[in-house]
């Protein structure tokens, strides 16, 4: 289900020129911008900026593409208005990429809490997509060695340092990335990555000379007990194989730290340890904003799913408490949750998928 067309005219100068709703730009000429203007359109545009920097500070808390349709109106809205810059508050963390930029074309998006669809073209120089961080893409370039952080919405980019990792091995593969907001000027991008059975968490900065290793607190040769990750208010999360929930610390070293324990241990029982055991963090979508989190654990028995659990995660009691029942709530393993009644693809469905089938059952066109 395509978003339907803006009524909203466009500026001549856009935010992020490559995006499209129904098939239209997102920032799209409504109509011809050296038309004479009506009376009722001169009216809009001469709004008193403080009126319009309020509607615009509420249209971003609920989406930033509302937020760049109003800047896109005319000039005296977006001079009341800032321009989207890399900051959290731009961030599009509804929206959850489903096909990347291949061969020329254009990325598929989806609204996590409204089903809608969003089609973005993803400058092809930045290279591939290797990971969604918060609503925004991390790219790598093997052909120029570099790698990037991009807000696919307001296209704001920045220079993340080259990982070393994608010189030395073939196969690399990213399982979660996030973004960490410590209140500080520059964001923290978190990568966890896996080479084989090789498992580690790096972070940098935009602009930093190298990334910095993740103390996870294990002996080396020791396989690491984590997979996967999430971010939620500014800071990522990843969970561990005993279901246990810690927290990147960035100060003073970047570091693991528990905030979580699960205190159900049937899993030993099940399986004889944790070798067929994997646990996954997704967003709970509790509330308007999509925040909270969710910690799933599979157990698996010959590479099948033999029973999935969900536990509401409360950071407050640092505690897990099993849901028996998750709602309208579709998850789509390992990270991605929508909300069922919003997509009519999957309306009496209900419980976990594969992601890998994500696209087939929501609609993908």
């Amino acid at each position: 289900m395509e978003q339907p067309g803006l009524p909203l005219a466009a500026a001549a100068t856009m935010e992020a020129p490559a995006a499209e709703v129904g098939g239209q730009p997102l920032l799209a000429m409504a109509g011809v911008l050296e038309a004479e203007e009506s009376t009722d359109q001169k009216k809009w545009a001469n709004l008193f900026p403080e009126l319009v920097r309020e509607v615009a500070k509420d249209l971003l808390r609920s989406d930033v593409t509302e937020y760049i349709r109003l800047r896109a109106v005319c000039k005296p809205w977006r001079s009341a208005t800032a321009a989207a810059q890399l900051e959290p508050r731009f961030f599009p963390r509804n929206w959850q990429l489903l096909r990347g930029n291949m061969l020329g074309e254009k990325s598929r998006f989806v609204n996590v809490l409204t089903g809608a669809f969003l089609k973005v073209k993803i400058p092809p120089q930045y290279g591939r997509v290797i990971a969604c961080a918060d609503g925004c893409l991390v790219l790598e370039d093997n052909t120029t060695y570099t790698m990037r952080l991009l807000n696919p919405m307001t296209m704001a980019v920045a220079d993340l340092p080259y990982h070393y990792i994608y010189l030395s091995f073939i196969h690399v593969d990213v399982t979660a990335a996030g973004i960490i907001n410590d209140g500080g000027e520059a964001l923290t991008v978190v990568l966890c990555i896996t080479v084989g059975d090789m498992a580690a968490i790096y972070c940098a900065k935009p602009g930093d000379f190298a990334w910095r290793l993740v103390d996870a607190g294990i002996e080396e040769g020791e396989v690491p007990m984590f997979e996967g990750g999430l971010t939620v208010d500014g800071s990522f999360y990843v969970p561990k194989r005993t279901g246990d929930v810690l927290k990147v610390v960035l100060h003073p070293r970047p570091r693991l730290a528990y905030v979580a324990r699960l205190q159900d241990a049937r899993h030993w029982n099940r399986v004889g340890g944790f070798a067929g055991v994997r646990f996954f963090l997704i967003r709970s979508l509790d509330d308007t904003h999509g925040g909270g989190m969710l910690l799933v654990r599979g157990l698996y028995e010959n590479n099948q799913a033999a029973q999935m659990d969900v536990f509401q995660l409360n950071l407050e009691s640092r505690r897990c408490t099993e849901l028996r029942d998750i709602g309208d709530r579709i998850i789509f393993l390992p990270s991605l949750t929508l909300r069922g009644d919003k997509f009519p693809t999957l309306h009496g469905m209900m419980g976990m998928l594969s992601g890998d089938d994500v696209e087939m059952y929501i609609g993908y066109s």
